[in-house]
């Protein structure tokens, strides 16, 4: 019940949300991940962010281009090192991974 109430509220203010321990904050450009908050910089919140919106579904690198960077010319060594980044960011010692890589398809958030 406490995190059907944490999705309402998220869908009414547009933060995308993924249960009571990982959260995101527009405002801030900030989440949070078991009570530990990660500062990112803009370009990964928006990647972080579209991963929420998007959870368990496959993005590919021209789907993130698209999405994210807004741009048609964004070179894919870009791109993986931006992601590299945020998930280095993202996932501490002994935390279970929340983004993967996908071989040859793309990257995914479980």
């Amino acid at each position: 019940m406490k995190t059907e109430i944490y999705r309402r509220i998220a869908d009414n203010f547009r933060v995308p949300t993924l249960s009571d321990r990982h959260c995101a904050s527009p405002q801030m450009q900030s989440v949070r991940r078991n009570k530990r908050k990660i500062v990112l910089t803009t370009l990964e919140f928006r990647l972080l962010t579209y991963f929420m919106r998007h959870p368990n579904r496959i993005a590919t690198l021209d789907m993130l281009a698209e999405h994210v960077w807004r741009q048609q010319h964004v070179s894919l060594n870009s791109l993986r090192v931006r992601i590299h980044g945020l998930r280095r960011k993202i996932n501490a010692e002994g935390e279970r991974p929340l983004i993967r890589a996908v071989k040859d398809m793309g990257y995914v958030l479980e």
